[in-house]
This record gives C-alpha cells, structure tokens and sequence, in this order.
C-alpha cells in the first residue's frame, strides 16, 4: 500500500500545483490540464482506497486463520486428553499378580483391575506391643524364609505402625462395652529387605510367605 500511498500524494501535490497555476494572472496552464490533474489525484486516491480495503481484507483473513488455528489447537489438546484416557498407567514398576479382566470387558471408575507386585520386597512382622520398647527404624535385621531353607537374609527396620493391628480391623475392639481383658497387642512393623542381598531370591520371594525374623536392638 506503500506505492499507492505515494502516487496518492503526489498527485494531490501535482493538483494543488496545477490550481495554482491555473488561478494565476496569466492562467499559465489550461483548463484541460487542471482536469487531467483532478482525474490523475482522483484516481490515485481511488487506488489508495482499494489497497486499504484490500489491506482490512487480508488482515480480517489473518485474524480469521488465527482463530481458526487456535480452534485446531484446542481440538488437538482434547482429542490428546481423550486419547490419554484410553491407556491405564501403573504407579509403579511391578509384575501382575492377580488379573481381574480380559479383552473386551468394559470397565468402570473406581474399579479394581489388577493386583501389582513391585519389585522392592519387604516383610510386616507383627511384634507384640511388649518387644517394642527398643525397636526403632534404621536397625538391622536378619531374615528367614521358610521357601529357602538355610538362607538368611539381611534387612532394616523401616517404620513402625501409628497403630496395632486391632485398630485396623474391620469391627476393633472396645473395651467400653464391658471387656476388660487384658490381651497382648500386636503392632505390624515394616522391615524392607536390602536388595543387594536377595541376589538369585529376587523375583521368587513373594507375597504371603512366611518368615521368621530377627531384630538387632543393641548396638
């Protein structure tokens, strides 16, 4: 629209220079020549206008493609959401252990799927609530499986539970309604075994085996 513009100017320029002359004393050009110059400044004028409509034209296009793209990307976006809800990603690297669908079920939110066995292995020994007065995480342990006769195993206390057993069941008991026996508690407390140790037992130690344990609580 440059080169519109430029022409527009200077033959508005020529036209003003033209009435000039031809309002002099002497008339110095004709009145022929004043038209010619008012036709050349209209027409200038007249190119300058479509290349401003073709101007607005172009951009309102621009815009419109604009919109158009972002209408696209948001399309994508959701179909990539949609598309995420098809897969069903794990928490955790592990092996399956129990599955409770085949191909073709449908399957609802909230649903149990599958058991996951992650690879790190770790025992809960239930100690009575009276062995605990120095039982702290960090201390090592000494493993025994019933699967692999002869074969000991080394680990660390991890955690102990915020509670007994008991207070996890399903119907815990109350002593209010009238039981006052005394009965030994028992307070699960995780024991992770060190993985550098399983050596050829990795994989094969699984969940629901028994074990014996042994914690060293003296330095």
């Amino acid at each position: 629209m440059a080169r519109e513009q430029a022409q527009a100017t200077k033959s508005q320029q020529d036209l003003e220079r033209s009435k000039s002359l031809a309002q002099g004393a002497n008339g110095a050009i004709s009145r022929q020549e004043l038209d010619s110059a008012q036709a050349a400044a209209d027409a200038a004028q007249a190119g300058l206008d479509v290349a401003r409509s073709a101007l607005q034209s172009a951009e309102a296009a621009t815009a419109a493609a604009r919109a158009q793209e972002q209408v696209a990307q948001a399309n994508l976006k959701d179909a990539d959401l949609q598309l995420s809800y098809t897969e069903i990603r794990a928490p955790a690297t592990g092996r399956i252990g129990r599955k409770n669908l085949e191909t073709g079920n449908h399957v609802q939110p909230g649903q149990a799927l599958l058991a996951l066995v992650q690879p790190d292995v770790w025992v809960v020994a239930n100690f009575k609530e009276t062995q605990l007065a120095r039982l702290k995480p960090g201390q090592p342990v000494r493993l025994r499986v019933d699967a692999f006769p002869g074969r000991v195993f080394a680990g660390h206390v991890e955690s102990l539970a915020p509670a007994s057993g008991a207070q996890f069941a399903l119907l815990p008991p109350d002593n209010a309604t009238g039981n006052f026996i005394k009965i030994v508690q028992r307070v699960p407390v995780k024991i992770a075994l060190d993985r550098q140790d399983t050596g050829d037992c990795e994989g094969r130690i699984v969940p629901g085996m028994s074990t014996v344990v042994e914690v060293k609580v003296r330095e």
